[in-house]
């Protein structure tokens, strides 16, 4: 095995590796904007991981059981390959004999798969339940992280259409984000928690490296494992897929139709057809917990697909609209309803395994569920005040010993029942 010479995180290296990414860029398949990222960080003598040498991904404790089946019907409205009815007649998404279905791409190979490859490259240095990584870690996943036209280049950005849009001005706006931070999601909530998580994963690691505001900016974090700012980075990481895809899903209609494949894209990390049983990204971590919220969310996929290809004009090109087709709307939303019972699926198993964790391992499954909780916040006071109240409050706790995890796991089955 080829191995990697070891080399020393110098300051200039480490410089280099902070270094903010400065252009503007329009969607996102096209040259980015990126964040500012604090610079100030002392020496640090480290050495490399070798390839071949990740950290332990599997957690101590066993798999957790999906919920239990329950009766679920889909909508008479949900598309479903093959199926030809009134609501959707025949689609190009659908594949004679076959129940598989298939997507074809609108555009080019979209730079969506590349950020889904760059999660999964940091994922396999940083996330683990069961190990700490070091500091020459958490700079390595941040390089990766900043990478030209990266995940970066995208939070900064990223805004949620389910929330009102801003009267003036747009989340790259200054004061916009604070005044609308559940639709500015990017910049007023995943941003500041995956900044303070890299800085906190270096104050763990190495003190000297810790940048002077740290206490200022990041209140309580200072002392936490390396694990825990790891923890932060996944969840947010999470988030941010199951925000952009829907966000994709609408822009494909209204800015360019090529943001379709981006949609599908920053769920399976794929710019092909991709099985039901796709094993990168967001949809690695959904099929691990409940493959038939997975098997649902590509119906959806090729759903809104199918929607969009009706629009295509003889010439061969997309119309942009100013709001999705009635039935545009009827695919995003069952794309949407799966991904939703997806993500509620990896919280209650993150939920169960920090039950009965302990030490280290469950102050990482309660940092993962403090953050990828919040994403279900808006969808379940929708459907249940009450139950989301529950939920809202147990992961507001700040010592974990006091979590009723039952009454948390209990709120999440009883709202996503079905995807």
């Amino acid at each position: 095995m080829h191995l990697r010479k070891s080399r020393v995180c110098t300051p200039a290296l480490i410089a280099a590796l902070f270094a903010s990414l400065a252009t503007v860029a329009c969607d996102d398949n096209e040259t980015p904007g990126g964040s500012s990222m604090n610079t100030q960080t002392g020496a640090l003598d480290c050495t490399m991981v070798p390839p071949g040498q990740p950290l332990a991904i599997a957690g101590s404790v066993p798999k957790q059981p999906e919920a239990a089946p329950q009766s679920c019907t889909p909508l008479d409205t949900d598309y479903a390959v093959n199926i030809n009815n009134s609501t959707w007649g025949s689609c190009v998404t659908d594949t004679p004999g076959s129940t598989t279905g298939q997507y074809p791409q609108i555009g080019t190979s979209p730079s969506t798969v590349n950020r889904v490859a760059a999660f999964e490259r940091i994922a396999s240095i940083l996330f683990s339940p069961v190990a700490d990584p070091n500091n020459c870690q958490f700079l390595e996943a941040r390089q990766i992280y900043q990478e030209e036209e990266g995940i970066d280049s995208r939070v900064v950005r990223r805004y949620d259409p389910r929330f009102p849009k801003p009267a003036m001005g747009g989340c790259r706006d200054a004061g916009v984000p604070e005044m609308y931070p559940d639709y500015c999601v990017g910049p007023a909530k995943l941003q500041p928690i995956i900044l303070c998580a890299f800085n906190g994963g270096l104050c763990a690691t190495d003190p000297s490296a810790c940048p002077e505001d740290y206490d200022q900016t990041c209140p309580g974090q200072r002392d936490d494992k390396p694990r825990v700012h790891a923890a932060r980075i996944e969840a947010a990481l999470l988030w941010f897929s199951f925000s952009s895809a829907y966000k994709e899903s609408l822009t494909c209609v209204t800015e360019a139709a090529r943001d379709c494949d981006s949609s599908n894209s920053y769920v399976t990390g794929s710019d092909y057809n991709m099985p039901r049983n796709a094993s990168q990204g967001l949809a690695r971590y959904i099929n691990e917990v409940d493959p038939a919220a997975m098997t649902r969310a590509w119906d959806g996929i090729l759903a809104y697909r199918c929607a969009r290809e009706k629009d295509r004009q003889p010439d061969g090109t997309f119309p942009l609209l100013p709001q999705p087709t009635p039935l545009m709307d009827l695919g995003r939303n069952q794309y949407d309803r799966a991904l939703l019972d997806g993500l509620a699926a990896i919280v209650r198993d993150r939920l169960l395994r920090f039950q009965i964790a302990t030490g280290d391992e469950q102050a990482y499954y309660w940092a993962f569920v403090q953050v990828l909780g919040r994403a279900l916040d808006h969808d379940m006071t929708l459907r249940n005040a009450g139950q989301a109240t529950v939920l809202r409050d147990e992961l507001a706790k700040t010592d974990p010993a006091s979590v009723n995890v039952q009454a948390a796991v209990s709120a999440i089955e009883a709202v996503f029942t079905c995807p």
